[in-house]
């Protein structure tokens, strides 16, 4: 019961962590136009190179867990986490004290709750896979 449970988990996290893109983009794309890279000390084309390349290993991970390597999940978790972190440490604040005005509009709440949402539980049943010994059949 345990591996069904874990292998369950598994596919859980990839397609959450897939299934996060119509949330994370247009997020992204927002935060772009408001000037986050440059707010973190990046030009923009800089910020937008890291952030490819991000959601290149990211999604790579998610084809690497389906071929059963560990390492994907993990890579999911971490992502997952990042993702996580970084949009309650953002944005948290403003969301809880706004709500669906936040960034006065009702779109920008939908796509970081979606965003935390989905990058949470993929990270989250990553880590359940991880534990159970989902993807044990490769490093």
């Amino acid at each position: 019961m345990s591996v069904q449970l874990a292998s369950r988990c598994a596919a859980g996290a990839i397609v959450l962590s897939l299934g996060s893109l119509p949330f994370l983009l247009p997020h992204v794309l927002e935060d772009f136009e408001r000037g986050i890279a440059e707010r973190v000390g990046l030009a923009p084309g800089i910020g937008a190179a890291v952030l490819g390349a991000g959601l290149g290993v990211q999604f790579l991970a998610a084809v690497l867990a389906g071929r059963g390597w560990r390492g994907g999940l993990i890579v999911i978790a971490l992502a997952g986490a990042v993702w996580t972190a970084g949009a309650l440490w953002d944005h948290g604040p403003e969301l809880l004290a706004r709500g669906p005005r936040f960034r006065d509009n009702a779109l920008s709440a939908l796509w970081v709750v979606g965003l935390v949402v989905t990058q949470a539980l993929a990270a989250l049943l990553a880590l359940v896979a991880l534990i159970r010994g989902a993807a044990s059949t490769r490093r």
